[in-house]
């Protein structure tokens, strides 16, 4: 069975790039202020974070749609049930 290689060099893109900043910041190369410098990673971080909020939101939804699909299902279980329907 072959092995499934991941590409995972967009992950690190930003990261890399507020290294080679700091670097370059650190050696007197660039002039510029350390919130800029440290910025990559602030949108890296948010990246990440809207990420998980989605992934959050799909699951809260899936499991709000699966609650309320059980609620009618025992509903109508109930009703037969009482009824004498079964």
């Amino acid at each position: 069975m072959a092995e499934e290689k991941i590409d995972r060099t967009g992950l690190y893109f930003l990261p890399l790039i507020a290294l080679l900043l700091v670097v370059l910041k650190l050696y007197g190369v660039i002039d510029l202020s350390w919130w800029w410098v440290l910025s990559p990673l602030a949108f890296h971080a948010l990246g990440v974070a809207l990420i998980l909020f989605a992934l959050l939101l799909i699951s809260l939804a899936a499991v709000l749609l699966s609650t309320s699909r059980a609620v009618r299902w025992l509903d109508t279980q109930f009703t037969n049930w009482k009824d004498g329907n079964r």
